[in-house]
């Protein structure tokens, strides 16, 4: 995978909405903007995520800020729509899709929805419902903080200045506001504090990238066309499940190194792995099923199980039987088996134990102890026992007692 590279702040946006709980203004999401060059971020809270919520709110975004060349988000249903298309072509910009199920491909954002959530729910103190008021504040508390990269506040490399303290107000007369010192300052920005920035910025990737690939074996020869691979099943819902499917061929390499499958699927190199040719399992042979319609065959042996298949776009009358190894998704067959399976039986809700009718002070133990010697009533558990050892120690209880 490669990561965004960005030279100028605007250069690539990153995007993300996050759910959180509904507040008292009935805000449950919240919209994450990122500019991966500074780390400027721009955050809203929205009532719904719906695409035409999401565009209306990006529109004064947009408009206000100015429209990024490049705009990231991953492929939900907020963003992968005909409103949202319309208006990246309106600005202008392209907008990028991540690979599914790929969140080092957004890093960057999904980081910042984490430090954000974390503050909010740290100053807040359990009272969440105001989340939406105290959002902008924490918005700009994260923009005027310098980060442990760059060692500078992302609204200082936006905007090319630092912000202003939060201090009393100065008076007119102490403003002042030199044009030749502004653009010597620009200058240098542009010059020098900009490329030191992205080049700090790539070898903190390269770093981090490296100590990932380091701990997790990814391979870092691409993979080429016509490559047998198996693939992660990102919807695995249950430990039964295998956590690899296929084996599928590669049949396209996107622009950002994310690998299309025959079946349509995308995924990283890092949920991809390479197997050998399988020598009789031609590529052209393979159909899509619907479902499992029965099978027949001893349980206690699955290699000997056979399964009628309801083939995709045939009817029943079309139905075959086929072996296990001739299912390439296996999640198939964990799905049927989970339909045959018998209802689990609820569990019996444990009874409350009797109260005893005798007065037992609850929370003077060495009181009920007493009660119980003088009653000739041994009480429950370890106490009993040791009464029961040592007749000393009752004697000397039921000796204390009054009258």
């Amino acid at each position: 995978m490669q990561s965004p590279t960005a030279s100028l702040p605007g250069d690539w946006w990153q995007i993300d909405t996050v759910t959180l709980p509904t507040s008292a203004n009935g805000h449950s999401y919240m919209l994450v903007i990122i500019d991966i060059f500074t780390g400027f971020c721009i955050t809203r809270a929205l009532k719904t995520k719906d695409a035409e919520t999401v565009a209306m709110t990006l529109w004064p975004i947009l408009c206000d800020w100015g429209p990024p060349k490049v705009m990231q988000s991953d492929d939900g249903s907020e963003y992968c729509n005909k409103i949202v298309k319309h208006l990246a072509s309106t600005f202008k910009m392209k907008w990028h899709i991540s690979t599914p199920h790929s969140h080092q491909s957004v890093g960057g954002v999904e980081r910042l929805n984490q430090t954000i959530q974390l503050c909010l729910f740290k100053m807040l103190q359990g009272a969440i419902g105001a989340w939406d008021v105290l959002l902008p504040y924490v918005t700009h508390l994260y923009n005027t903080t310098a980060r442990s990269v760059t060692k500078s506040a992302p609204y200082a490399l936006f905007f090319t200045r630092a912000a202003n303290e939060l201090v009393d107000p100065i008076e007119l007369k102490d403003l002042h506001f030199d044009v030749d010192d502004w653009l010597q300052h620009q200058g240098q920005v542009l010059e020098t504090v900009y490329p030191t920035i992205k080049e700090t910025i790539q070898t903190a990737r390269a770093t981090a990238a490296k100590d990932f690939n380091k701990k997790h074996h990814i391979r870092l020869e691409p993979l080429p066309v016509g490559t047998w691979v198996l693939f992660r099943d990102e919807a695995a819902t249950s430990k039964s499940m295998p956590k690899w499917t296929g084996p599928v061929q590669i049949t396209e390499i996107t622009p950002n190194g994310s690998y299309i499958l025959a079946n349509g699927i995308q995924r990283a190199l890092s949920a991809l792995k390479w197997i050998p040719t399988p020598e009789e399992n031609p590529q052209d042979d393979t159909f899509r099923m619907d479902f499992i319609v029965t099978h027949k065959g001893k349980k206690n042996l699955p290699d000997f199980l056979q399964y009628k298949v309801r083939w995709h776009g045939y009817t029943k009358k079309d139905d075959t039987w086929v072996l296990p190894k001739d299912i390439l998704d296996k999640k198939t067959i964990d799905e049927y088996w989970k339909s045959k399976a018998p209802k689990r039986l609820t569990k019996r809700k444990r009874e409350e134990p009797k109260k005893s009718k005798r007065n037992i002070p609850p929370n003077d133990s060495a009181s009920a102890i007493a009660t119980h010697a003088a009653e000739d009533i041994p009480p429950r558990g370890r106490t009993r026992r040791k009464l029961n050892q040592q007749p000393a120690l009752k004697d000397k209880i039921q000796n204390s007692l009054p009258g």
